[in-house]
């Protein structure tokens, strides 16, 4: 279904963003249905596509809605900035990526709100899709907005933005909300809404009031007698293997995390007192291996990925990690997959396991100390001895690991200077491994400032100042060896994300206030106005540094109505406990409701004796006779505005979903042996780019056939030749490209100029670079121009020069030469036609050379 938003889309939006591919959506496996009958829901993630297209959440739920007959759902994404000036220039409301369609004509309106710094965003989503930023305000004619995610585990500072708010483990929540929301056209929005607050985990914020006293928070209290006094967030007993999609989306562009993600274990029992995600995602459940397995197998078969993650809070604390990982590595082996841990502890990274992750290719290897002495790890309930994270790296070094990353945070509660020589010295300590192999291992660092969060021990703690933190890192800096790169993150992000995550509902008048005056994009320093923000408080008579105090226990929360199973008791007796206020004892059952955190027992790692098995070589293709092809392919409609990377990776993927067997290059980093032409101008279509690609078999067009019918949509293969002995590159021989265009001008206007300019001796332009902007004769560039009169216009076809033939680019031409706009010239729909090969007084395509 294509909406009439589309063609407005079309010609006057995606031409003129920086990177279009996010706003393009038809990738692969994306799912298209016809709205008519069904419950629609856009699924918003308020942050760039590049962020919320590695969000394992969004793929989770769009694959459970999509999974029903009677409903549909779509996604939508932040607008970066110059995105965000054109939809508010042209007035296209934001749009949903399947369809096209306003956000505001879906029946849902569901946030995933990850990040603190991304409420911003969520206003922005709303008022470019002309829904009312308050609940209040909204009307019958609105789609039901609901918030959920991590963030939401404190509501209050986004309440007023939401008719409903969904907290904890939504994958069959959804299902019950889609269910509610069904009877949208029967039902008012108060009645719907009354019947969501019925779903375990839903919260209403309108049923509940805050109180202040003086300034001062004072409570939540029901203004519904209907509502319970706390919501207790959803819990999933078990992970269901129904819960997963095995045919994820492939995105065009390039995104945060470019691989498939595979969930193995949900939960956290280790307990670091810092930590909310360990609570929030309790308790630990794990996925049976064989079920693992079997997704990994479906979903790369389906989507083509080179690159599998295994995801959870800590996945060496998976019981069957060790086997997992050595039955998936020699399948994925096999496939030039790598396969990677992002999230170990190093107690658990174990010799044989290092030994199994290192058949596929490595990628770095991460760790998070947190802190620099064995003490301050204590506090922090991360009880992992200095040595055992040496021994770790050693082994990780040993096992052919060149990049490290380690995590450390900052302004700890009881941290002292002996904290931060602490880790200063552990990094010398590690930068001796380098010493091994100079230049080739890398140690990447990244301090955090310590940022106290709702529903963990330290809740109540307070925030390290500005001038503090940034004392503390430039200490760090300073006593860091040369070898090791420290980088450190914005001490202005963390104060506020300190503020927006210990709010009150006051804070939603500062949010909306940062909104109106240009605050966007605040989780990418670049976009941060801090100003913005620090005014924002000013003018809702808050003073943001009230929210980094200390917080006494008998003070009420902004998020006590929230629950996650644990008693308030637990948390305080676990903050009094870091501070060696309380006996080290275990909680009794009365305490909590679930099990006392788990200490990690250290695996030891067993004896291996012998040499290292060496790297076996396969043989070249280039051994196999008849087993290099050149491929002729062209793209059409919205794929077009592609970059010359993103083709790469749409072809890359299609030909391992087909399994066709392409050759790789040889060392720790193979690649496909795939050669292309020279790259197609962003946003322009084609019939004729051309593309060699090695394989490791004999050449037959039945694999070709194959690989055209696995091409996303508006890519097509047209020819294919075989190619035998030994051949330029295409780049460095195609020097000629033949490319038509409409252009909106009278035949004898648009002669009158091509005359003017083939009569010139020189024909100079600026052209910029990605460092300079240069000046440039692009005449001898210019072959042909010949025009044709047509509706609409006049139809110019030109050949301009490329390599080893001066290189003139059409939108030089038509823009200098037939004097349109920069932005007429954006509109313009050119065409490549043909790509040639000049040798001496003959014209010859790429297939006409072999």
């Amino acid at each position: 279904m294509q909406s009439e938003l589309t063609d407005r889309v079309e010609r006057e939006f995606l031409p003129f963003v920086i990177k279009p591919g996010r706003y393009v959506g038809n990738e692969f496996n994306s799912i298209h249905k016809d709205h008519g009958g069904l419950v629609r829901v856009a699924l918003a993630f308020p942050d760039l596509y590049d962020i919320g297209m590695s969000h394992v959440g969004i793929h989770i739920l769009y694959h459970r809605i999509n999974s029903l007959d009677y409903a549909v759902a779509e996604r939508v994404f932040a607008p970066s900035n110059d995105a965000e000036a054109r939809l508010r220039s042209t007035e296209i409301p934001l749009f949903s990526l399947e369809s096209r369609v306003s956000l505001k004509e879906f029946d849902l309106l569901g946030f995933t709100i990850a990040y603190e710094l991304c409420s911003s965003n969520v206003l922005n989503m709303l008022d470019l899709s002309g829904i009312p930023l308050r609940a209040k305000d909204r009307t019958e004619d609105d789609p039901v907005v609901i918030f959920g995610g991590p963030c939401v585990f404190n509501p209050e500072p986004l309440a007023d933005f939401a008719d409903a708010v969904f907290i904890g483990d939504g994958e069959e929540a959804v299902i019950e909300i889609v269910d509610v929301i069904r009877d949208r056209k029967k039902a008012k929005r108060k009645t719907l809404i009354s019947r969501l607050s019925k779903i375990d985990g839903m919260y209403i914020p309108s049923y509940y009031k805050p109180g202040f006293v003086k300034g001062k928070f004072t409570g939540i209290k029901k203004s519904n007698d209907a509502a319970p006094d706390v919501i207790t967030s959803r819990k999933l007993d078990k992970l269901k293997n129904e819960h997963y999609p095995t045919k994820p989306i492939v995105p065009f562009v390039e995104i945060a995390h470019d691989r498939l993600p595979v969930e193995i274990m949900r939960g956290c029992g280790h307990g670091c007192r810092f930590c909310q995600a360990g609570i929030i995602y309790r308790p630990k459940r794990e996925r049976k291996a064989q079920d693992i397995i079997k997704q990994v197998t479906e979903s790369l078969a389906a989507t083509g990925f080179s690159d599998l993650t295994l995801l959870s809070l800590s996945s060496s604390d998976y019981s069957e990690i060790e086997s997992l990982v050595s039955t998936l590595s020699t399948r994925l082996q096999e496939q030039h997959v790598t396969l990677s841990l992002p999230s170990l502890r190093a107690n658990g990274f174990t010799e044989d396991l290092a030994k199994k992750l290192g058949t596929t290719r490595r990628t770095g290897l991460t760790l998070a100390p947190e802190a620099g002495t064995d003490r301050l790890r204590e506090v922090i309930n991360k009880s992992i001895p200095e040595e055992e994270f040496l021994a770790t790296i050693k082994v990780a070094f040993e096992n052919g690991w060149n990049v490290l990353k380690l995590y450390f945070m900052v302004g700890l509660p009881t941290e002292t200077n002996e904290d931060l020589d602490g880790i200063c010295a552990l990094l010398k300590k590690i930068a001796r491994f380098t010493q091994v192999r100079p230049g080739k291992r890398t140690i990447n660092v990244t301090t955090s400032p310590f940022c106290p969060k709702p529903h963990t021990p330290w809740q109540w703690e307070s925030q390290v100042g500005h001038d503090d933190i940034v004392e503390k890192q430039k200490y760090v800096s300073r006593h860091s060896p040369r070898t090791v790169n420290v980088k450190f993150r914005n001490a202005d992000v963390t104060l506020l994300e300190s503020a927006l995550g210990r709010g009150d509902r006051r804070v939603g008048d500062v949010i909306e206030h940062a909104f109106k005056n240009g605050a966007r994009l605040d989780a990418w320093s670049e976009h941060l106005k801090y100003d913005v923000w620090i005014a924002a408080f000013e003018a809702c008579g808050l003073d943001i540094a009230d929210f980094h105090k200390e917080i006494p226990f008998d003070a009420p929360l902004p998020w006590d109505h929230i629950s996650k199973g644990l008693k308030k008791d637990y948390f305080q007796r676990e903050a009094m406990r870091s501070k060696g206020l309380l006996d080290q004892d275990k909680l009794s059952a009365k305490e909590t409701s679930e099990p006392a955190p788990e200490k990690a027992e250290k695996k030891a790692a067993p004896m291996e004796y012998g040499r290292q098995s060496k790297r076996v070589k396969t043989a070249t293709s280039m051994q196999v006779p008849n087993s290099k092809v050149r491929v002729k392919w062209g793209k059409t409609s919205d794929v077009r505005f592609l970059s010359h990377l993103d083709n790469t990776r749409v072809f890359e993927r299609a030909l391992r979903r087909e399994k066709i067997p392409v050759s790789y290059s040889q060392g720790y980093h193979p690649h496909q042996r795939l050669a292309f032409g020279p790259p197609l101008t962003l946003g322009y279509w084609s019939e004729a780019e051309y593309l060699d690609i090695q394989l490791d078999a004999p050449y037959s067009t039945g694999m070709f056939d194959r690989l055209n019918e696995a091409l996303p949509e508006g890519f097509s293969i047209s020819q294919t030749k075989p190619i035998f002995g030994k051949t330029k590159s295409l780049s460095a021989m195609i020097n000629l490209a033949c490319y038509e265009v409409l252009l909106p001008l009278e035949l004898s206007a648009a002669e009158e100029k091509r005359d003017a300019i083939l009569a010139m001796e020189s024909f100079l332009v600026n052209r910029k670079t990605k460092t300079d902007i240069i000046e440039v004769d692009i005449r001898p560039g210019i072959i042909e121009l010949d025009l044709t009169e047509s509706d609409g216009g006049t139809i110019l076809n030109l050949m301009t020069g490329l390599g080893t033939i001066c290189f003139a680019r059409p939108s030089e031409v038509i823009q200098h030469g037939f004097e349109l706009t920069a932005e007429q010239v954006l509109a313009l729909t050119l065409h490549r036609k043909d790509l040639l090969i000049q040798r001496e007084e003959k014209r010859l395509t790429p297939f006409e050379v072999l």
